[in-house]
C-alpha cells in the first residue's frame, strides 16, 4: 500500500511541477504580448518609456491637438479620420496612464479628454460651454405655458354657482323651484 501511495505522492508532485511550469510560461507570454502593446501605445503618442509622465502629457495634448476633427470640417473623409485616430490615442493614453499607475503607484495625470461615441454637432453656450437642444428649448416652453394655463383657469373650472334649465336658472342646493 505504501508503495502504491508514494508513486501517487509522486505523480501528484509531477503534475503539480508541469502544471507551475504551464502557468508561468503562459504568464511570461502574456507579459511579453503585454509588453509589445505597451509599445505600439509609446509609439501612438510619438514618445519613448523612458519619457516622464508630463512628457507624454504634452505629447498628447499636442496630438490631440493636431488630430481635432474640427479642424476637418470641410472634409468628411478626413474628419472620419481624424476621429479615429483621436480614439487611437485616447486610448494609448489611457493605457500607459493605467500601466504607470499599477506599475509604482504614480499619481495619475490629468484624465484625457472623454470622446463621445456620436459627435454631438449643437453649438455649445459660450460662457458655459454647455449643448442645448432644441427640444430641451421647446419642452420647457411647453412645460411653461401649461403652468400659466393651469393658473388662469383653475378658478374657473371648476365654480359652477348654477346649471340652466329652462329659462330660469336653479342655483345649486335649492330643493324647490323659485316663483314664477
Amino acid at each position: 500500500m505504501k508503495r502504491q501511495d508514494r508513486k501517487e505522492e509522486k505523480l501528484l508532485d509531477e503534475l503539480e511541477t508541469m502544471y507551475q511550469r504551464v502557468a508561468e510560461s503562459e504568464r511570461i507570454e502574456a507579459d511579453s504580448e503585454q509588453m509589445e502593446a505597451l509599445q505600439s501605445y509609446y509609439e501612438s503618442l510619438q514618445v519613448s518609456p523612458d519619457d516622464s509622465l508630463g512628457t507624454i502629457k504634452k505629447a498628447y495634448e499636442r496630438l490631440v491637438d493636431f488630430w481635432d476633427p474640427g479642424h476637418f470640417a470641410d472634409d468628411p473623409s478626413l474628419r472620419e479620420k481624424a476621429e479615429k485616430k483621436l480614439t487611437e490615442i485616447t486610448h494609448a493614453y489611457e493605457k500607459i496612464l493605467a500601466f504607470r499607475q499599477m506599475e509604482g503607484g504614480l499619481p495619475s495625470a490629468v484624465p484625457p479628454i472623454q470622446i463621445s461615441e456620436r459627435p454631438d454637432h449643437s453649438a455649445p453656450d459660450e460662457e458655459t460651454g454647455h449643448h442645448f437642444t432644441w427640444s430641451k428649448i421647446f419642452l420647457g416652453g411647453a412645460a411653461f405655458v401649461v403652468a400659466v394655463l393651469a393658473i388662469f383657469f383653475w378658478p374657473t373650472l371648476y365654480h359652477y354657482d348654477t346649471i340652466p334649465s329652462g329659462i330660469r336658472p336653479i342655483k345649486l342646493g335649492q330643493t324647490e323651484l323659485p316663483a314664477a
